[in-house]
C-alpha cells in the first residue's frame, strides 16, 4: 500500500502571526517530487518553465500562466519538469472563507477555491486557470509584495501579507469569471442560482440531500438541475455532496479521537460501512489506515 508524505504547517509556515497565508514560497524545480498531501491548501503560480500536476492520479499539462488550487489531504506531485518556476501560496480554506465576503458568491471563486475544497476523483480541466501575459505580469507583482513582506518582517508585516492576499483571490476569481468556458456564458443566471445551491450546500451537506429542493432553490426543474450543476462543477449534486464530507471527514480523521462510527454520523453518512466503503473508494485507504499515515 502506497504511504503519502504528510506535510504540516509547521513544516511550512514563514508567517509567524495568525493571518493567511501562513507562508508563500517562490521555487525554481529541475526535478519531480513524490507523492505526498499536506494539511492546508495550496495555491500554484506557474511563472515559467513547464512539467505534469498529477492529481489522484489525473494528470494535466502546466506551463506559464497556468494556476490551480491544491486542498489539503489531496494525493498529488510534479513530474516532467522542465525548468519550472512556480509560486506556492499556502493557507487554510476555512481561514479564507471566513474573510471571502460576497466574493463566495463569484463563480471563479467558487470554482477556484470551494469546487477544489471537496475531495475530487479528478482535477477538471475547467478549474486550471490560463493567464494572459499581462494578467500573469499582475499577478507576479501582487506575490512580489507578499515575499517582500514576508522577507522584511516588518512591524505590521502580517496585515499587508493578509491584504495583498486578498487582492489575489479576489483578481483571480474575477480573472477566472472573465476567461471562463465560452459555452457556458449564455447560462449566467442559472449559474449564478447554482452558486447559491454550493453555498447552501457547503453548509448543510451533513443533511440529507434532496434534489427536489435543491432544484426548487435554483427555481430550475430536477432534470435542468442536474443537467447544468454537472455541466459547471464537473460532477453530479450527489457526488459533490458525496465530496464535502469526504473532505470533512478527513480532517476529523487526523484531527480528533473520534470513532469511525461517530465520524460517519457527524459526516452526513448514516451507516458506517457504506462510509468506510466510499472512503476506500475515493483515497484507497480505509479510515483506519488513513488515520495511522506517518506524519512526518
Amino acid at each position: 500500500m502506497k504511504q503519502y508524505d504528510i506535510i504540516s504547517k509547521n513544516e511550512k509556515r514563514n508567517i509567524f502571526f495568525n493571518c493567511i497565508p501562513f507562508c508563500i514560497e517562490k521555487l525554481q524545480l529541475s526535478n519531480s517530487d513524490h507523492i505526498h498531501i499536506h494539511e492546508f491548501s495550496q495555491l500554484t503560480i506557474v511563472t515559467g518553465g513547464h512539467g505534469k500536476i498529477i492529481v489522484n492520479n489525473y494528470e494535466k499539462n502546466i506551463m506559464e500562466g497556468c494556476v490551480y488550487v491544491i486542498n489539503s489531504f489531496t494525493p498529488h506531485h510534479l513530474k516532467e519538469i522542465d525548468r519550472l518556476e512556480i509560486i506556492n501560496v499556502l493557507f487554510h480554506a476555512n481561514d479564507l472563507m471566513a474573510y471571502a465576503g460576497t466574493l463566495k458568491e463569484n463563480e471563479g471563486f467558487q470554482s477556484l477555491f470551494v469546487l477544489q475544497a471537496a475531495l475530487n476523483e479528478r482535477m477538471d480541466l475547467t478549474n486550471v486557470l490560463h493567464l494572459g501575459y499581462d494578467e500573469l505580469f499582475y499577478l507576479s507583482e501582487i506575490c512580489n509584495h507578499l515575499l517582500e513582506e514576508t522577507e522584511k518582517s516588518e512591524s505590521g508585516y502580517e496585515i499587508m501579507v493578509q491584504s495583498y492576499f486578498m487582492v489575489l483571490i479576489t483578481y483571480l476569481s474575477r480573472v477566472y469569471k472573465k476567461n471562463g468556458v465560452s459555452d457556458l456564458q449564455k447560462h449566467k443566471s442559472q449559474k449564478h442560482l447554482t452558486h447559491q445551491v454550493v453555498s447552501y450546500l457547503e453548509n448543510h451537506y451533513t443533511e440529507p440531500l434532496i434534489i427536489e429542493d435543491l432544484a426548487a432553490m435554483a427555481c430550475l426543474s430536477e432534470r435542468q438541475f442536474r443537467r447544468l450543476f454537472t455541466e459547471q462543477y464537473g460532477l453530479s449534486p450527489k457526488q459533490y455532496c458525496l465530496n464535502l464530507r469526504l473532505k470533512e471527514s478527513c480532517y476529523l480523521l487526523k484531527t480528533t479521537e473520534l470513532s469511525i462510527r461517530e465520524i460517519s454520523s457527524k459526516t452526513g453518512f448514516e451507516d458506517a460501512n457504506y462510509f468506510s466503503r466510499q472512503f476506500k473508494k475515493h483515497t484507497g485507504f480505509t479510515p483506519k489506515e488513513y488515520r495511522n499515515l506517518k506524519t512526518y
